[in-house]
């Protein structure tokens, strides 16, 4: 519930921007023909309850970036996957299973205000709804006792005819004499119709006979453009977006449109002679409402006065507006119903699109002798990471690094603080071996130059599981060595955008540690265990694509930041695509899995993570 809270919140500031267009467009053009209106409507109705767009080149809503993270970041749920940090009751080099804990969160607890505010949301649109439901039974009551009554539509039509040389003379005529089947009740003060299945047009007794075919004709129009079924549906969509003031706005242009577009028709059918008569029956019927009503669809609706200003304006429209209503038709939707189009990478700007690019390649050799012996001491740095070999890592590292590592727990030194004394790192997990072979493949240089580089590192817990971590390092070239004068070292096992899954996976998984299959040997070792012990809750996440995914790939466990969605293979049934949805940089990537070990088994990603795609 939690989740499709907030996703109605981010539709629902989207098409605040379509609402805003469609109340402009209502101002500058408001001598067009009001039938324009209701297409625009239909568009913002529309926008209200589908939760995708189409991309476009030509969309001019604003990236709604800002809002996403700001309303995802209130929505960590308590469940959510935390950024691990070593703990500080196991030192470096004792053996522990899991040397890691998690932060407490401190402050107000994000996961409990999106619950508070979803439960709020929740007994507003209870309360909008059953406002619709007793209004329609109080209204119902009502005409519970209603006669039905045969009318005539006929309407006395005078008017003058001139003749040179002698006075104007009247001539009455009247319309076609055709009867329609009303109700009439003397506990209503306004006609309207009411109904669903079969709506019926309900008439107060106080109306008078010669106003009566105009009402009718009016509420007929309205039968005929089933406004009976629009109103209760714009109220519905108000009352899932009753947060939003936009839309109470749209509701409220929604309901004097409609009459406005039936005011028209009226007197287009009826003649410009009847304006006067018309206007009148307006004035004599305008219902005395404070209340936002769902239903019925009433002939005396507020805002009387501009109807009747309408009517007596009211003329054939110029061709220039015409136009201009065809071409808004055409302009508001594709500006406003749309999304951007987005560059095919998930990185967006030069600088992170450069950046993916040096990511995707390994040591730049560039620059000389010097930058052949930096390549050198960054391998030399990440073997010894792995191996956790401490007098190497005490030897490189600066002062400031060794201080940082050792706050971290990464190090630890006797009061001597001599490097044989030294411990480095911890039990598990960790990426083991630095040496040749596969060993060496637990680590990878993504970049190195002059001055910095930038190491992955494939750290194993027990289960068997591979998390990454990405490490930045700086460092200076002297005549008498190597020193390190930062390092920086990012857990990436929860992956939330776009950016870190790129940053995790810059070459994809093909040849590393991440492939489960054919690369590190584990696939097997998890699908025996798993078959050994499906109780096991940890296990039972391998069994389905889209939950394997995320855990393998280390993607963020909580469906309020990432969304997953499964497309099977129409050919083969172990073969599947899982696409994760990013909501906070509103981003996706999609991802290979394969069923390896039978119908009965896990599982696992197999695919090369550049050609994930990044959308919306």
């Amino acid at each position: 519930m939690e989740k499709l809270f907030i996703n109605l919140v981010r539709m629902s500031v989207s098409a605040s921007y379509l609402i805003l267009a469609v109340l402009t467009v209502r101002l500058v053009l408001r001598r067009a023909p009001k039938r324009m209106r209701s297409f625009l409507w239909l568009l913002v109705g529309i926008r209200l309850v589908i939760p995708f767009s189409v991309e476009s080149i030509f969309s001019l809503i604003p990236s709604t970036q800002a809002v996403d993270r700001y309303i995802y970041e209130t929505a960590q749920a308590d469940a959510a996957v935390q950024t691990p940090v070593p703990d500080a009751s196991n030192p470096a080099g004792l053996p522990a299973e899991h040397p890691f804990t998690y932060p407490a969160v401190s402050g107000t607890d994000k996961g409990q205000t999106v619950a508070v505010c979803t439960g709020v949301w929740l007994v507003g649109v209870v309360l909008m709804l059953g406002y619709m439901l007793f209004s329609s039974s109080r209204i119902r009551s009502r005409v519970r006792m209603a006669v039905p009554t045969e009318v005539s539509m006929e309407i006395p039509i005078q008017t003058l005819i001139k003749i040179p040389g002698k006075a104007p003379i009247k001539v009455s005529e009247t319309t076609a004499q055709k009867c329609q089947k009303v109700y009439q009740s003397s506990a209503i003060t306004s006609p309207f119709l009411f109904g669903i299945a079969h709506p019926r047009i309900y008439i107060p007794d106080s109306i008078s006979r010669e106003e009566l075919p105009y009402v009718i004709r009016h509420e007929l129009a309205h039968r005929q453009r089933r406004d009976y079924l629009i109103k209760p549906a714009g109220f519905q969509i108000l009352s899932l977006h009753w947060f939003n003031p936009c839309v109470w706005a749209a509701y409220l242009m929604l309901c004097r449109d409609i009459e406005l577009i039936c005011d028209e028709r009226v007197v287009r059918e009826l003649g410009a002679g009847h304006k006067k008569a018309y206007s009148q029956a307006l004035l004599n019927s305008a219902a005395n409402r404070r209340m936002i009503a769902a239903c019925p669809v009433a002939f005396g609706e507020p805002g009387v006065k501009a109807r009747v200003k309408n009517v007596l304006h009211y003329k054939k429209p110029a061709f220039w507006l015409l136009a201009a209503a065809v071409l808004t038709c055409i302009v508001v939707p594709l500006c406003f119903m749309t999304q951007k189009k987005n560059a095919p990478d998930s990185l967006q700007g030069a600088d992170a699109q450069s950046e993916q690019v040096l990511a995707s390649k390994p040591i730049q050799m560039r620059g000389g002798e010097k930058l052949s012996d930096a390549a050198k001491i960054v391998e030399q740095w990440a073997r010894a990471f792995c191996d956790r070999d401490a007098e190497t890592i005490v030897q490189l590292a600066g002062e400031d690094v060794k201080r940082h590592l050792t706050g971290q727990e990464l190090l630890s030194q006797s009061a001597g603080e001599e490097a044989d004394t030294a411990l480095f790192g911890w039990s598990s997990p960790w990426p083991w071996g630095g040496g040749e072979g596969e060993l060496a493949n637990n680590y990878h240089i993504v970049s190195a130059t002059k001055h910095s580089a930038e190491i992955l590192y494939y750290a194993w817990v027990s289960d068997p599981h591979v998390t990454v971590w990405r490490e930045e390092l700086t460092y200076e070239i002297e005549e008498g060595g190597c020193v390190i004068t930062s390092e920086t070292l990012q857990f990436m096992d929860a992956i939330c955008i776009a950016e870190e899954f790129y940053r995790a996976y810059p070459d994809g998984i093909t040849g590393t540690m991440m492939d489960y299959y054919s690369f590190n040997g584990a696939g097997e070792a998890l699908n025996q265990n798993a078959r050994e012990d499906p109780d096991n809750t940890w296990y039972q996440n391998l069994f389905e694509p889209d939950t394997a995914a995320a855990f393998l790939l280390n993607i963020l466990n909580n469906p309020n930041k990432v969304g997953t969605r499964v497309r099977r293979s129409a050919t083969d049934a172990d073969v599947c695509t899982v696409t994760f949805t990013f909501y906070e940089d509103n981003s996706s990537v999609s991802v290979q899995m394969i069923r390896p070990y039978g119908s009965d088994g896990i599982w696992l990603p197999y695919t090369d993570a550049k050609t994930a795609v990044s959308d919306t």
